[in-house]
């Protein structure tokens, strides 16, 4: 169809917005439908008759969310002082990346869904056309006459000087696909959905109940007034908890779905829960370590989407073997944890004679940062990701013996906020973790519920899905403003001793004053 010639194609007035779900829920024979899209802005109708109209079949329960598709970056905004968009939808695709630069870091911004159409380019990703091919003269991608003849959206896919060399780029496209062992829609739609600002869209839509239940509850709002990534206008009074699942069956993917993650040290302890809980949220996971008996196992017990890869972190060469092995397998990579780490000497300073030294730092602090540049080259060609580092509270509380390990901690830390600012423009974040406390290989030595009983004020053991709980909220798009930070996963060691130890400590000044 022809817009230029048809305009009354976009009528968005209330009138039609409301005939249009009617009819379209008649002729579909059920009483609602998930998304309701306003396909092209009407300009000739104000933007708060829409929206206005929109938010009333919402509340009236014969639509759940509502979206726009193909509105400028300034139309939404207006649109979105009436009453919030949920989901928005354009063009997206290999030979069309204009969304990257407004329209998906907006969407990220306000917690907007992203709906992609033409994901394989009107069929040239498909690997079947030749310059001989032909279409029908009702066909738009007609070069003899079609309805978009003319138009940037035509002339850049299938216009005469552009479609030769389309057709050369889908030729070195499929040879790419074969190296991984797939077709070439199958790469071009990995491609779509695999953009770190381009999330499935059950994800990113909130929870939301339908129905005349709802009347009274979500009204329009002045946004102006709200921070941008406030919904709790959308949700229902907390009465009894949020649904979890949709109407229409449990469509909500993992918090991970569709990512894919390195964790290095990942066979025990704390990176081990890392993994389970990544592969837990439908994350495609790498485990990096050196021991591979352990590494395999956990591997195998995870499944398919668990892959195993024998790596000394400290060698700058298994590293870069490691990113590789990751993106060929999982054609990808999202999210890098670097978690390995060993604990070193106990000696007291003057007493040390740092022959672990070097074995701390290459593990310790190298690794880290062979692990946080390796990972960046990768992600910084492909839209961003996110590292995340483990670091421990030896490395922002001081203290006696583990020199070299307290050393490398801290200079994490610093690693950490460094990295953080100058990745930021290629939309990486960069954070860490410092956990305390808990119960793992590497301290094994010696009783951590004692140290939990001095010097944690929260008298609870913590456990290595604690710290894997923190590591997936800082991967996780729910973290989408946070770099720079240390987040420490300590009990509140970190704040300062209990409360009973430091009156303890007052108790026997003041007995001693008194005597």
């Amino acid at each position: 169809m022809n817009y230029r010639d048809k305009p009354n194609l976009r009528d968005s007035s209330r009138e039609r917005v409301v005939t249009t779900i009617d009819n379209t829920l008649k002729n579909l024979g059920t009483d609602y439908v998930d998304v309701y899209l306003v396909h092209w802005p009407d300009r000739t109708v104000p933007f708060e008759e829409t929206m206005t109209a929109l938010d009333d079949i919402v509340r009236d329960g014969k639509v759940r969310f509502l979206g726009l598709s193909n509105f400028k970056r300034e139309e939404i905004e207006a649109c979105m002082q009436v009453r919030r968009v949920d989901v928005v939808q354009y063009g997206w695709h290999m030979f069309d990346r204009r969304m990257e630069r407004e329209i998906l870091p907006y969407c990220q911004e306000n917690g907007i869904a992203f709906m992609a159409y033409g994901s394989l380019a009107f069929g040239l990703l498909t690997g079947t056309f030749t310059e001989e091919t032909t279409f029908g003269k009702d066909d738009w991608r007609s070069r003899a006459g079609g309805s978009m003849a003319g138009m940037r959206l035509f002339d850049a896919l299938f216009g005469a000087e552009m479609f030769p060399r389309n057709l050369q780029v889908v030729e070195e496209l499929k040879g790419m696909a074969q190296k991984y062992g797939k077709s070439l829609p199958q790469l071009a739609l990995h491609w779509a959905i695999s953009h770190p600002r381009c999330q499935h869209l059950a994800r990113r839509l909130p929870q939301r109940r339908r129905g005349r239940g709802q009347r009274g509850r979500h009204r329009l709002v002045d946004l102006r007034r709200r921070p941008g990534r406030d919904r709790r206008h959308l949700r229902p009074p907390r009465r009894e908890p949020n649904p979890r699942l949709l109407d229409r069956g449990r469509i909500v993917g993992g918090e991970l779905d569709g990512k894919v993650a390195i964790v290095t040290g990942g066979a025990s302890g704390i990176g081990r829960a890392i993994v389970e809980l990544f592969a837990k949220e439908s994350a495609s996971v790498v485990i990096a370590d050196v021991n591979a008996d352990a590494g395999e196992d956990v591997a195998a017990a995870l499944g398919d989407t668990v892959a195993f890869k024998r790596t000394n972190v400290s060698s700058a060469d298994d590293v870069r073997a490691l990113v590789d092995f990751t993106v060929e397998r999982f054609g990808g990579l999202h999210v890098m944890v670097n978690n390995a780490g060993i604990g070193g000497s106990n000696r007291l300073f003057l007493k040390d004679d740092f022959r672990d030294f070097e074995q701390v730092m290459g593990v310790n602090l190298l690794g880290v940062m062979l692990g946080t540049q390796a990972a960046a080259r990768h992600m910084a060609d492909r839209g961003g990701g996110a590292v995340v580092n483990t670091t421990s509270i030896g490395g922002i509380n001081p203290g006696a013996g583990f020199t070299a390990y307290r050393a490398a901690k801290a200079a994490v830390i610093h690693l950490t906020k460094s990295t953080a600012i100058e990745l930021a423009e290629n939309n990486i974040r960069v954070n860490c973790l410092a956990p305390a406390h808990i119960a793992t290989p590497i301290n094994a030595f010696y009783d951590v519920s004692q140290i939990v009983a001095r010097m944690q004020p929260l008298q609870r053991q913590g456990r290595p899905n604690d710290v894997a709980e923190a590591a997936l909220f800082l991967a996780s798009e729910r973290a989408a403003q946070i770099t720079g930070v240390v987040l420490p996963v300590d009990g509140g060691t970190t704040a300062g001793p209990p409360a009973r130890e430091a009156n303890a400590i007052a108790r026997a000044a003041m007995k001693d004053a008194e005597q």
